[in-house]
């Protein structure tokens, strides 16, 4: 028997530029990273969003389950897939943030800002549902949106805009009712203290982290993380922070692969720390604090103080978003894999949830 060519290739069969379209098609897709996260009110869903704007939501309650009875048979972490996906949006999704006050879950990217019913996406989308009601789409004009923050007193969210500005808008009365002007450049994210209700801090590519009273969109001090003489300044984007419970101090990351501690009634940094990655998220977490990173596979634990206190190593090697429950019995970590790492009551990975989104329209 000789070796020439194969029958199917000899009758003209095979298409390679059609092959070629399939293969890149397919290398693309299944290589959406994930890029925000969220655990329901309820705990009973975790929620993802994609680089590709699929929106993916995972039956916790099921899932974890089936991952305890699997990991007891194997003695490993199993892994989950969703119950359910849509094309939410064309673009990225850059964030996920829950209004459980009002049980709205918001969604911020590259187009609309958009909002959904928790109630309906916890009856609905753990039943494999492919298709959810939009309560409301927003278009601000600034692009996307890369931070979302609630006011819990008001009917009032607010926006870190693609532009150099942080919007104000009124949800029942549909409409922008102010905006928070003075960056240079975009905003990464935007943070509310809760305990004011009037304070905001403001995360910006300018190496700028600004305060704002919102009873008059004024701003009140700004936190100047650029190094004068310095070409590495302009790596000191800030890209995240946090208000402490007592309002006197905020943490903040920036893109030198800093966590610093700075103090509200001055504007000056006290105290930072260097990390191996640039910090992606901060999220309070029993009395302490949690940090993941971009280009590290570890989400950390830190005091106030910004001493280590344990560490969750999980499956992607860079982690883009956080999510922590109401009751803060678990938290949910997303990044550059199909793969989210739920962690309960654990600083091991419990379960993990894969993403099918890979799978749309293949």
């Amino acid at each position: 028997m000789t070796r020439g060519v194969l029958p199917w290739q000899s009758l003209g069969l095979f298409d390679e530029q059609q092959y070629k379209k399939n293969l890149r098609r397919r290398t693309l897709l299944r290589n959406r990273p994930i890029t925000a996260c969220c655990i329901s009110p309820s705990n009973k869903l975790v929620i993802s969003g994609t680089a590709s704007g699929v929106l993916e939501t995972y039956d916790l309650v099921n899932s974890y389950a089936r991952s305890t009875n699997a990991t007891t048979t194997t003695h490993s972490t199993s892994s989950i897939h969703s119950a359910s996906y849509i094309h939410a949006q064309d673009g990225c999704i850059y964030c996920l943030v829950s209004d459980d006050q009002r049980g709205l879950l918001w969604l911020g990217g590259d187009r609309d800002l958009r909002c959904f019913h928790w109630d309906y996406l916890d009856a609905h989308l753990p039943h494999g549902e492919h298709h959810v009601e939009v309560v409301e789409k927003i278009n601000l004009g600034c692009g996307e949106t890369n931070g979302i923050a609630i006011h819990p007193a008001h009917n009032t969210i607010i926006v870190a805009g693609g532009d150099t500005k942080a919007y104000l808008y009124d949800y029942e009365y549909s409409k922008v009712v102010g905006a928070l002007k003075g960056h240079e450049e975009y905003l990464h994210d935007v943070i509310l203290d809760k305990k004011s209700g009037s304070l905001v801090a403001t995360c910006s590519e300018d190496c700028t982290l600004r305060l704002w009273d919102l009873r008059n969109h004024q701003c009140i001090r700004i936190f100047d993380r650029k190094r004068k003489h310095r070409h590495s300044s302009s790596k000191r984007f800030v890209t995240s922070a946090l208000f402490d419970n007592d309002s006197d101090f905020l943490l903040m990351g920036d893109g030198a692969k800093n966590l610093s501690i700075g103090y509200v009634g001055t504007g000056e940094v006290v105290h930072s720390i260097s990390l191996t990655g640039i910090p992606s998220r901060i999220r309070a977490y029993e009395e302490n604090v949690l940090l993941s990173c971009f280009d590290d596979s570890v989400v950390r634990l830190f005091t106030w103080r910004l001493n280590s206190v344990a560490e969750a190593k999980g499956c992607n090697k860079s982690v883009f978003d956080l999510a922590v429950s109401n009751d803060e019995s678990m938290f949910v970590s997303c990044g550059t894999s199909d793969l989210l790492d739920v962690y309960i009551r654990s600083f091991v990975s419990s379960m993990r949830l894969r993403s099918q989104s890979q799978y749309l329209g293949s």
